[in-house]
């Protein structure tokens, strides 16, 4: 009695790991078929990019008539508005071009780019970068332009 119950217990041992195994083989093929899937929704988000490229270029030129339009746009968010100072404000005046672009393979991360006018009292950059990648470890790494500020102004942003 006690060697059948070993031999049970043995057989279903083996049916477990035999069932675990096949597991493992359907996964490395749903594996498969999801990396496939997520290769093709990639190529057609870089297709779709690259359509929309003229259209937000379009849509940037008419921005550029409405004056303010950016430093509105931020304050009006609910999420965003909440973030920014007075000076943040007052900054966000000077800003005549925002463009936000997937890097090339689109999972890795963005590029936001200001562009600020010519009489921007507060640094001499024409534009700052701000960069957001992620890592192959899923890491966020933030890098941005370090603005060249003109003389006590640092002191009154910051």
């Amino acid at each position: 009695s006690e060697d059948a119950d070993a031999d049970a217990d043995e057989d279903r041992a083996e049916d477990e790991d035999l069932a675990l195994e096949a597991m493992a083989a359907v996964q490395a093929e749903l594996d498969a078929v999801n990396d496939e899937a997520s290769d093709k929704v990639l190529e057609v988000e870089r297709q779709y990019n690259k359509q929309r490229g003229p259209i937000f270029e379009h849509r940037n030129t008419i921005i550029a008539t409405v004056e303010g339009f950016w430093r509105t746009a931020f304050l009006g968010h609910p999420t965003l508005s909440t973030l920014l100072t007075d000076e943040d404000a007052t900054l966000l005046t000077f800003v005549t071009e925002m463009h936000v672009a997937d890097f090339e393979d689109v999972k890795s991360g963005y590029c936001m780019r200001l562009t600020f006018h010519p009489d921007n009292p507060y640094f001499t950059d024409p534009q700052l970068v701000k960069e957001f990648r992620f890592t192959q470890e899923g890491n966020l790494l933030v890098t941005s332009t370090e603005p060249t500020w003109r003389e006590g102004m640092e002191e009154l942003l910051l």
